[in-house]
This record gives C-alpha cells, structure tokens and sequence, in this order.
C-alpha cells in the first residue's frame, strides 16, 4: 500500500528533505506548462474563480486572470493558453501582449480544450451533461488567428475528455453519450468509435487507447487503428495516465482516493494504493507523490509503496501536486500560502 511512510512527527526522518525553493501564493490545483517553466494556479475566492501565472524560476507572478481549472490549457507554444467560462467561449491569450489574440464560439457551456502537441491547433466541444441528446460537434481552430478549420459531428452529448496523439495526427474524445471517438486530425475522419465511457488517453506510441468512466464496469485497452478491444482490467473508475515507455498504466476510482499501476502487456495489477492527500505520479509511473496528514510530501515507490523521500516545508495541508513533463521538477502547493519546486532528477 502507498501508506507504508515514515510515521515521524513533521516528517523527520532519515528519509526527510528540505524544502525546495518558494513561490508565494495560493492555489488549490496547479498545473505546469510542457516547458516546465511556467505555473499555472488555481483558486476561488472573493474575486471568483482566478487563474494566476508564475514563472518558475524567478517565483514572480505574470498574470492573474478570470478562469475555470476545468476550462484551461497549456499550448506546447509558451506564449499562448487557453481559458474557458461557464458561457461556453474560450480564448486564446497572449502571454506576451497580455492581451486576448482570439475569442471560440461555438459552445453552450464550459468547453473542453485540448492543444496539439506542435501548439498550432486547439480542440473545443461543449461539455455540457444534458439530459437530451444533441448535437455536440468538436471544432478545431487554428490558434495564430482563431479561425475555425474543421468540424467534427458525432457526439450528441458532453465532452468530458480530449487529448491528441504525440504525432498530432490523431485526436480522442470521450463524451456523456458514452462513446470513445478517434480523429483523423487531417481528414476530420471518424475513424473508430468505442463503447467505452467518457475517459480517455492514448499511449504514448498512438496504439493503444485506455477508457473508462462511471457507466462502465471495467477500465478496457483498445487498439487505436481497428477499434478492437484488447481486454478489459479488474477495476472500475477512470485511465489517468500511460507511463512514458507506455508499459504501465495508472487508474483511479472516482473519489481519487485509490490509484491502481498496471502492467499493459498483461493486464496484471502491479500494485494499489490508497493516498491519504491528494496524490499525483511521476511521468515514468515509479514515484508516486501524495500529501500526507503531517503537511509533507511522501515519495513513494509505486511498484512497492516503500518511502523514498519526506519532503518537508509546508506548514499546512498539501492542496495539490503536480510533475513536469520530463519529472525532473515536483510543485506542491500548500493551505499556507506557498507553493514549493523541488528538483527530482
């Protein structure tokens, strides 16, 4: 189990750690840009919702904006993000400006968003769980000048999840009609439709697609070019993550207390964990970082649950956590207004 930790008082320890360098502020969920330079904060307050931007090696805040954690996302460009509100319309906005470069119509609620990996198109659809079927195309827009390229029609319900392929030649989609979709980016081309939920991500190669949600029983791996189930795992919940040598797959329950590591190969469970914080896992699936109750922040082995590190420094509950893209940089952010960057590799 991922609670085998050191039990000391504040995380002393042999295994403890000092902490990393500081960012000031207040964020209940942090996400980094691609580059890892930039971070992203999230809260909710008084001013309503805010996205707050800092840069990661000064700690020096960049902007502050109105916007929904569920309605953002970093472009692989590090000049451009994306911001979504309750009303539907996404924007694209210019770090560098600071001003927005183009507004996306074309949803009725909150949108999805998802960048392709070169940073040059950017994937809405509405994610509005209504009870009737309706239509509810994907768009792509180039994110130069926020023109719309294509639309994509098929789903007659929300969009819950959407991610490209590494190659940006493929785009998943999950919806509240139940269906798992795939996209030909080039040709706007349907080109498989799984009976899987609304929770999707592909493996790193593009071949293989992990799905799941709450109407569904069991998480199943599908085979991304025929649409032909491989098999299906002994868990219910949602794919979180492929490692990045897409041999291991992480999934969670719904309440995100449980992470389960899986061999893809074979389908066995490695191991299952139950976090008492709120966790994340590093890019090659053999950290895992949760929050523990004393305020620090355990490293545990996933394939074993044996302690690797305490980090400590905060001196209120861990809000949030979250690696690089390369998992050479761990951020938490703290209930005691600080947000700290540790090095890992």
């Amino acid at each position: 189990m991922w609670l085998n930790r050191d039990k000391t008082e504040g995380g002393s320890g042999a295994n403890a750690k000092a902490a990393g360098s500081v960012i000031t502020g207040t964020a209940e969920k942090v996400v980094l840009s691609p580059d890892g330079k930039t971070l992203a904060g999230f809260t909710t307050g008084a001013a309503g919702e805010r996205v707050r931007l800092w840069d990661v090696h000064s700690g020096q805040e960049i902007d502050n904006l109105a916007g929904h954690p569920s309605f953002f996302a970093f472009s692989a460009d590090p000049n451009t993000i994306a911001l979504g509100t309750d009303t539907g319309a996404a924007t694209l906005w210019d770090r560098r400006t600071h001003l927005v470069r183009a507004t996306l119509e074309g949803t009725n609620t909150g949108p999805s968003l998802a960048f392709s990996p070169d940073g040059g198109t950017i994937a809405t659809a509405s994610t509005c769980a209504c009870d009737s079927p309706f239509d509810n195309p994907v768009r792509l827009w180039n994110t130069a000048d926020g023109q719309l390229k294509a639309t994509l029609p098929g789903h007659t319900n929300g969009v819950q999840d959407m991610s490209f392929s590494r190659d940006g030649r493929l785009l998943v989609t999950g919806a509240v009609d139940r269906t798992i979709r795939v996209w030909d980016v080039a040709t706007g081309r349907n080109t498989a439709t799984l009976d899987a939920g609304y929770a999707a991500v592909f493996s790193p190669d593009g071949s293989t697609i992990a799905a799941g949600s709450s109407y569904t029983e069991k998480i199943s791996l599908w085979e991304t070019a025929t649409g032909k189930r491989i098999r299906l795992l002994d868990a219910t919940g949602e794919p979180v993550s492929f490692s990045t040598d897409g041999k291991t797959l992480i999934t969670t329950g719904f309440d995100r207390k449980t992470g389960q590591l899986w061999e893809v190969a074979t389908g066995e469970l490695v191991n299952t964990g139950t976090p008492d914080g709120p966790w994340t896992v590093s890019p090659d699936h053999r950290t895992l970082a949760f929050g523990a109750p004393d305020n620090t922040v355990q490293l545990v082995n996933a394939a074993t649950g044996e302690v690797r590190e305490s980090l400590t420094g905060h001196t209120a509950r861990v809000a949030d956590l979250t690696y690089s893209a390369d998992g050479r940089t761990l951020v938490s952010a703290g209930a005691d207004g600080r947000i700290r960057v540790w090095p890992t590799g």
